[in-house]
């Protein structure tokens, strides 16, 4: 699935909130804040995990191996974003991991990251105050348009 331009620019913005949630073995949901997020490309979003032993990475590797889906919300003002998709590979050397983590010791010089983790958007849902406000309208527009025909 292609990641919107307008997706794109949010998860580049600094000052957006984004959010990643993976699952344990047991289903259990594990959600954390990746300042880190952005898309890639079109087609892949990358984050940098900081900590080895940390549950995201644990999840991750589960939910790579087991193929379970992960999910992120990305936000800024009135838009957002709902991301599902899925652990593709976790980068462990070579320039892309190299420049992503440049960005991350620019901002924290002393960790020593694990890796770069690739996702693959499966699902995309603009969750935005505007495009929520469009929906809502259309079902009252249906609502009032079976009362007017007899229709419950």
């Amino acid at each position: 699935m292609k990641i919107p331009l307008e997706l794109r620019g949010l998860l580049e913005d600094p000052e957006s909130v984004k959010v990643l949630t993976t699952t344990d073995k047991d289903g259990v949901p594990h959600t954390v804040f990746k300042a880190s997020l952005t898309a890639l490309d079109e087609d892949f979003l990358a984050y940098v995990e900081l900590f080895e032993s940390s549950q995201s990475q644990k999840n991750m590797l589960q939910n790579l191996w087991l193929k379970k889906p992960v999910a992120m919300a990305v936000c800024k003002g009135r838009l957002a974003y709902q991301i599902k998709g899925e652990p593709y590979r976790l980068v462990i050397e070579g320039p892309l991991r190299d420049r992503f983590f440049q960005q991350v010791w620019k901002r924290i010089p002393e960790v020593n990251p694990c890796g770069v983790w690739l996702i693959r958007p499966k699902e995309i849902i603009d969750e935005s105050y505007e495009t929520h406000q469009k929906r809502e309208q259309s079902r009252i527009n249906y609502s009032i348009w079976f009362q007017y025909l007899g229709r419950p």
